[in-house]
């Protein structure tokens, strides 16, 4: 079964709606629509575990 039900569904953008409203750990603004990385619960984004690695 492949299809999503209309609940998963709702679950899902739920789900990506607190995501987008987290901050980042690293930089304190939004997550938004930007790329993200999940870690022990935690949202940062990919740009900015880029920029404390160099």
């Amino acid at each position: 079964m492949k299809t999503m039900t209309d609940y998963a569904r709702q679950r899902q953008m739920e789900k990506s709606i607190i995501i987008s409203n987290t901050r980042c750990q690293l930089c304190q603004t939004l997550i938004g629509d930007r790329e993200y990385l999940v870690y022990k619960e935690r949202y940062f984004h990919k740009q900015c575990l880029k920029k404390e690695n160099n």
